[in-house]
C-alpha cells in the first residue's frame, strides 16, 4: 500500500473516523448490514503493510488476528458463517472482532452464534466471548457496535477466565502462563470520538448506546462517551496489571495514536503498552487501516515483557479475507517466549472418557470423585504405586495397578 503524496487535507482527516449516520438502522434480524461501497481510496495501492501472513502457521508460533467487520449476521449461510469460513484456514488461536453489530442481550442472537460457531470449529474446540450494550431496541439481532474474541483450539485450554463490559465496549479472555502468571487479551470497540452533539449521532448507534450506557451508570457528563471509555479501560488495564497479569489491548479505537492526550495515547502511556506494529516495524510510512480513512485506527497494543516474543506482525490488504472495511491485522508469537511453556494439546470429545452437555452438574461430578478417592486412600495408593516403579518391583506393580483400577470402577459416573 503506498503512503499519500502529501499531507492530508482537513477534508481529509475529517473521514478519518466512522460516521455513525453512514449506514441505515431499520435492519431485519436477517438482514446482513449494508454492502461494503467499492471506494476507490487505498485499493489502487491494496498491499500488506508489515510482515505478510502465511495461512500455515508455524508449530512453535501462537497466532492472534484482529478484524473490524463491519457486523456479523447470524443467519443461515451469513457473514458470520462466511467469515469463520474465510479465516479458519489462517489457523488463527484467538479471533478478535471490534463492532459485530449483534444484539448479544438477545437469547436467540447467542443461541445462533453459538450454533454456527459450533458447525464451523466443532463442539469443545472453542470458546467464545461477546458483548453488546443493554439499551433495548427494535432491530431484532442487528444493534450497532459490540464486540467478540473466540479461542479456536488447544488455546482454549489455557483460559481461565473471560468477562464482558457491561455496557459492550470490550470483552476480555484470560490465559494461564508459565508457573503462576497470567495474560489477559482485551479486544476493544470505541465509537467515534468527533461528533460535537451526542444527539446527532442517531437513536441507535453505537456512540448513543455508549451514551445512555453511561446515564444508566450515573457517570458524570455522560457525553463525553470516548473519555470514559478511555478512564474506564485505563481502570481495568490497571486493575489486572495489580494483580499481576501481562495484559494486552487490541481493536479498533477511531482514532490515531498521538492525535489526542487521552484515548489511546492515555491507555499506552497510563498502562505502558507499547505498539506492536511499530515496535517490529518501526515508523511505517502513512497508511490507512480504514478503507474510507487515510490514518491507522486499528492496533493491537502490548506487554513490553511481551513484545520481543513476536516473530511477524502486519496488516492484511483491504477485503482480502472477508468484506469489510477495514484492515484484518495479526501477530504471530513464539509460543514458548511468549507463555514461558508450550501449549498443551487438547483431547477431543471422541477421545476423552468423560463426555458431558450439562455443564452445571461438572462441578458436583469432581467434588463426588474427590470424595470417593479420599474415602478410598488413592493418593496413599498412588505414591505406594509410584514407589513400587521406583523400586522395580514387578509383582507390587501388578497388584497395586489392579487395585487402583477397581477403585477407578466404583467411581460415580455422570
Amino acid at each position: 500500500m503506498s503512503p499519500p503524496t502529501g499531507p492530508p487535507a482537513a477534508a481529509e482527516l475529517a473521514n478519518d473516523i466512522h460516521n455513525p449516520n453512514d449506514h441505515p438502522t431499520n435492519l431485519l434480524p436477517d438482514q446482513d448490514t449494508e454492502p461494503i461501497p467499492d471506494n476507490p481510496v487505498q485499493l489502487k495501492a491494496n498491499e500488506a503493510i508489515g510482515d505478510i501472513l502465511n495461512p500455515t502457521k508455524h508449530h512453535t508460533h501462537t497466532r492472534f488476528y484482529v478484524m473490524n467487520p463491519h457486523g456479523i449476521n447470524v443467519a443461515a449461510y451469513g457473514k458470520y458463517q462466511t467469515l469463520l469460513e474465510q479465516l479458519k484456514p489462517i489457523e488463527p488461536d484467538i479471533l478478535m472482532l471490534p463492532e459485530i453489530n449483534l444484539d448479544t442481550t438477545n437469547p436467540a442472537c447467542m443461541t445462533q452464534l453459538h450454533n454456527i460457531s459450533r458447525s464451523q470449529l466443532g463442539l469443545g474446540e472453542y470458546k467464545l466471548e461477546a458483548t453488546s450494550s443493554t439499551v433495548k431496541n427494535d432491530l431484532g439481532f442487528f444493534k450497532w457496535g459490540g464486540v467478540a474474541s473466540i479461542a479456536i483450539g488447544n488455546i482454549i485450554g489455557r483460559i481461565t477466565s473471560t468477562s464482558r463490559d457491561s455496557i459492550g465496549r470490550w470483552t476480555s479472555m484470560t490465559l494461564t502462563a508459565r508457573g503462576d502468571n497470567h495474560i489477559t487479551w482485551i479486544c476493544t470497540y470505541q465509537p467515534n470520538h468527533v461528533v460535537a452533539n451526542i444527539k446527532a449521532a442517531g437513536d441507535s448507534t453505537a456512540l448513543t448506546q455508549h451514551y445512555k450506557g453511561l446515564i444508566d451508570l450515573n457517570r458524570h457528563e455522560p457525553h463525553r462517551v470516548t473519555h470514559h471509555h478511555a478512564q474506564d479501560l485505563v481502570s481495568y488495564v490497571q486493575s489486572l496489571q495489580q494483580q499481576g497479569h501481562k495484559v494486552n489491548v487490541c481493536g479498533d479505537f477511531n482514532e490515531t495514536l498521538g492525535e489526542r492526550p487521552e484515548g489511546l495515547t492515555r491507555l499506552c502511556s497510563e498502562c505502558g503498552l507499547i505498539d506492536a506494529f511499530r515496535h517490529m516495524h518501526g515508523m511505517a510510512p502513512e497508511f490507512s487501516t480504514y478503507n474510507r480513512g487515510t490514518k491507522v485506527i486499528d492496533y493491537i497494543l502490548m506487554d513490553p515483557e511481551l513484545v520481543d516474543s513476536v516473530a511477524y506482525c502486519g496488516y492484511e490488504p483491504f477485503q482480502n479475507r472477508f468484506q469489510t472495511d477495514h484492515c484484518g491485522l495479526f501477530i504471530d508469537v513464539i509460543t514458548d517466549e511468549f507463555f514461558g511453556n508450550t501449549t498443551l494439546a487438547i483431547h477431543r470429545l471422541e477421545q476423552r472418557g468423560l463426555v458431558s452437555t450439562k455443564a452445571h452438574q461438572i462441578a458436583p461430578y469432581f467434588q463426588v470423585c474427590t470424595d470417593h478417592a479420599a474415602e478410598h486412600n488413592y493418593n496413599v495408593l498412588v505414591k505406594r504405586l509410584l514407589k513400587h516403579i521406583e523400586d522395580n518391583n514387578p509383582n507390587a506393580i501388578h497388584h497395586f495397578y489392579h487395585g487402583l483400577k477397581a477403585v477407578q470402577r466404583t467411581t460415580v459416573r455422570p
